[in-house]
């Protein structure tokens, strides 16, 4: 064996390590996939909010807002505790589609939904306007 061999043997073996590591603190659940915990160094951590009431009929305004930085199940909590943890709001996320469905049971205040948003490590993709 060479000197070069060696060298590329030993650059996989420092590769596979810091692989290994990664892959067993996500199965163990010290990280998450997306290496956030919450999203980004500056995110708040909410606290974990149930709602109680998921009665449709009960939240007369909805507001679909598109979140940008989500990438995995955690994001989808770390967004939906985020809004949830506004008075008279309910929130569920869809992952695949980018989206938070907003409900309240009072007018949604666009700006304070934006703001936790943003709190949480994530960011509202405004849509242009139709003309």
């Amino acid at each position: 064996m060479n000197l070069s061999t060696a060298i590329v043997i030993l650059i996989i073996a420092v590769i596979g390590f810091f692989a290994f590591r990664r892959t067993r603190d996500v199965f163990f659940g010290k990280k998450d996939c997306c290496n956030t915990s919450p999203a980004g160094p500056k995110a708040k951590k909410f606290k974990d909010v149930t709602v109680s009431d998921t009665n449709v009929d009960n939240y007369p305004y909805v507001v679909e807002v598109t979140v940008g930085g989500m990438s995995c199940e955690h994001c989808v909590h770390a967004v939906e505790n985020a809004i949830n943890s506004i008075e008279g709001m309910w929130a569920t996320v869809d992952l695949e589609k980018r989206t938070a469905t907003v409900r309240g049971k009072g007018e949604i205040d666009q700006d304070a939904i934006d703001k936790v948003i943003d709190q949480a490590g994530y960011y509202v993709i405004r849509q242009p306007k139709q003309a």
